[in-house]
């Protein structure tokens, strides 16, 4: 006999059953080197999302936006767990209904969910490990399975007459899984980026009596990406391919690569999502082999427009054939005299000096030669496709609102950046614009590296005063003064900050 369900029965059984299924998911995805289903349902959600919105989402939200990101699509997962749960109890259960809705579910993840988030039919066109075709199956198995399990009635009786004890020990085993699940996203996700810790951190200083490090330690130098969980590539299974619009197509193992003749150089790398005085730059030096060299072995054809990077998180982008045939841009496998980490790309990422990073691709594994404008994870959203670098300047220290010290003149100190075009100036002031001076600029490790700028002056005891800073880059342009946000082109303006000046 089957019993007509109750108000709001079944949406709880859902929504935990779908907890434990995530749950189990996010496991299989720590284990194994995806990218898992809500990565995927993340790109998709990131692609048709505005360039502007996402910029002001990332802006306002900085580092946890991607953990977010992802807690959203498990809440979201749970949700359509619970509309499965409601569903299923309003028909009588059987196993023949059982294998039947794992079956349906499993044929519109398959044939008609993954195909729109651009997966391809089973979700054949995204490699994984497991495919996406098994962890989407497995998911949908593991939900209907439980959603079973905690809907079955006997006969006429109800659920809650029967073995209530054991009815919410199950329903509460789902909903820490629910938590468990959202834990391990949110702590696996926050750990998989990172930022220079607090600008000019005394803990940073080269001990040269300016507060910012020449070369930024790997352990603090800015991490972005778009997954999950970043890849970690084993070197031994690991060939890079050189394919596309070349005469002859061939791949190398990352001994072979390494076994190339070699070049070292220092570059300072760029967020194009940088705001105005943030965080997300730092400056390194990086060995390994110049791209044109790679490329003309292959033989580049004459109708070559771009170089795609394809990447191991099935990231992609690429810059233009003129770019990846200057000598200053490299495939590196060491940064800082130690090779690659894996956040940081290894086996390998490309440099490019003068472009933003999100062109300087890391986990590369496929560099292909196309005759086209070719448009990459950002460009299809709206960012710059060219993403030369804006001029920018920050003040590093002090820090706001107030400085204490001796009386006496006051130290500022900060970084200012051209991309290829270097620094021929940096300028200060220390009344919000009125007037300006310049600062003592020390010598750049490259033509590609920023420069460490320091400057002084004395001001009154208590005294509140606004401070800015301004650099002229090397081809004598003067830094953008009007504001804007990072989207699309890289964010312009002063940085500034407000003091209180302290005797102490």
């Amino acid at each position: 006999m089957h019993l007509r369900p109750r108000r709001g029965e079944g949406w709880f059984e859902g929504g935990c059953a779908a907890g434990v299924a995530l749950l189990s998911l996010v496991v299989a995805r720590i284990a194994f080197d995806g990218p898992s289903p809500s990565e995927v349902v993340a790109d998709a959600l990131i692609g048709i999302v505005p360039g502007a919105l996402f910029s002001l989402i990332l802006g306002q939200l900085e580092f946890a936006a991607k953990p977010l990101l992802h807690v959203g699509i498990g809440i979201g997962a749970i949700g359509v767990g619970a509309i499965v749960g409601r569903m299923y109890v309003a028909c009588e259960a059987s196993l023949v209904r059982l294998i039947g809705t794992i079956a349906v579910l499993i044929a519109v993840l398959w044939l008609a969910v993954l195909p729109m988030l651009g997966a391809g039919l089973l979700g054949l066109t995204r490699p994984a490990s497991p495919p996406l075709w098994f962890s989407t199956g497995f998911g949908a198995v593991v939900l209907v399975v439980l959603v079973h399990s905690l809907t079955q009635r006997r006969a006429d009786v109800r659920p809650d007459v029967v073995a209530p004890g054991r009815r919410r020990l199950v329903l509460t085993i789902g909903a820490v899984a629910s938590m468990v699940a959202s834990w391990l996203l949110w702590r696996t996700l926050g750990q998989s980026q990172s930022a220079s810790p607090v600008l000019g951190a005394a803990t940073a200083a080269d001990g040269d009596g300016h507060p910012t490090p020449e070369y930024t330690p790997v352990g603090v130098f800015y991490n972005v990406s778009k997954n999950m969980l970043d890849p970690r590539v084993d070197e031994d299974g690991w060939r890079l391919r050189i394919i596309g619009d070349v005469e002859n197509e061939y791949e190398l193992t990352f001994a072979e690569l390494k076994a190339l003749p070699s070049v070292e150089q220092p570059a300072t790398l760029c967020c194009i999502s940088n705001e105005v005085g943030g965080d997300l730059v730092g400056h390194a030096q990086w060995k390994g082999v110049r791209l044109r060299d790679l490329l003309e072995r292959g033989g580049v054809k004459p109708d070559s427009i771009d170089v795609v990077f394809h990447c191991r998180d099935e990231y992609r982008d690429s810059i233009a054939l003129a770019d990846a045939l200057r000598p200053e841009t490299i495939v590196v496998y060491e940064m800082n005299g130690a090779p690659l980490t894996h956040k940081h790309g290894f086996p390998i990422r490309v440099i490019v000096p003068g472009i933003y990073g999100m062109k300087n691709a890391k986990w590369v594994d496929r560099i292909q030669v196309v005759d086209n404008d070719f448009k990459g994870f950002w460009q299809v959203q709206g960012w710059s496709d060219t993403a030369g670098h804006q001029t920018m300047s920050r003040i590093d220290r002090p820090h706001a609102p107030r400085d204490r010290a001796q009386p006496g003149p006051r130290p500022i100190h900060g970084i200012a950046f051209g991309g290829d075009r270097g620094i021929a100036r940096v300028e200060v002031s220390v009344d919000g614009g009125g007037t300006w001076f310049d600062a003592a600029l020390r010598p750049a490790a490259g033509p590609f590296s920023w420069v460490r700028w320091s400057a002084s002056f004395t001001p009154e005891v208590d005294e509140r005063r606004t401070l800015m800073v301004r650099a002229t880059d090397g081809s004598g342009r003067p830094q953008i003064d009007r504001y804007a946000t990072p989207f699309p082109n890289g964010s312009t303006g002063y940085h500034s900050i407000a003091v209180t000046f302290e005797n102490g």
